[in-house]
């Protein structure tokens, strides 16, 4: 997802017996590994780049055609996933800013007072935090276990502050009351950071996915017999 995550999958690579260069492609999500046949394996780069936090979608030798068709297959599920996180967390933090924008603005009503309960901004932000925004923990996971930070930690670290603060907010009132502070809730900046990642990450792959297709029918296009 970054140009950290290309530095760390290439130095993995690099580091196998026999592999004599490495090239990482962040914008189509490849990997081209030249090695020595018979002191390095497939098995080697899938072993250290699992190792590294990270997972291979297929495997496409130098005549294999279908690990390509493999990564596509994987592009579009992903591009599916991201699009229903997103809309899940679009409407549920669009629902909580509104809810937001009422109270400042001063817009009360009886629906505002019963929508704004604590415990029910509490329970819609949940889910957009710890489902819609669970690849962000996993990567932010797979990152501290190597000792290495990346774009996830940032992420899993800015909207868990909001939530968790949210959170004590609502079980220890008092302790903020004798702090002077008021017990206020951050959902909506958690869940609307989320979706706005998600935002990003869904219109990154589509197009990586778009030119991947469009890679692939330029090289069908290419003569299948010469003259010479």
């Amino acid at each position: 997802t970054c140009a950290s995550c290309v530095a760390n999958i290439e130095n993995a690579l690099s580091k196998v017996p026999g592999v004599i260069s490495v090239g990482v492609n962040l914008a189509s999500d490849k990997a081209t590994v030249e090695y020595l046949v018979g002191e390095a394996s497939i098995a080697d780069f899938r072993r250290v780049v699992e190792g590294a936090g990270y997972s291979i979608r297929a495997e496409a030798g130098t005549e294999d055609t279908g690990g390509s068709d493999a990564v596509m297959a994987a592009t579009r599920r992903e591009i599916r996933t991201l699009k229903t996180k997103l809309i899940f967390a679009g409407i549920i933090g669009a629902f909580m800013l509104l809810i937001a924008v009422s109270q400042f603005s001063g817009g009360w009503s009886w629906l505002t007072l019963v929508l704004s309960n604590h415990y029910l901004l509490w329970a819609l932000a949940t889910p957009v935090q710890f489902w819609a925004g669970w690849q962000f923990y996993k990567g932010t996971w797979a990152g501290l276990r190597h000792k290495r930070a990346n774009m996830n930690t940032l992420i899993a670290v800015s909207t868990s502050a909001a939530y968790f603060y949210s959170v004590a907010a609502i079980l220890f009132p008092d302790f903020f009351a004798a702090g002077g502070r008021e017990a206020a809730v951050y959902f909506d900046t958690a869940a609307i950071i989320i979706a706005l990642i998600l935002l990003g990450r869904f219109l990154e792959a589509r197009a990586k996915g778009q030119t991947s297709e469009a890679i692939k029918k330029l090289i069908g296009m290419q003569a299948k017999t010469a003259r010479v």
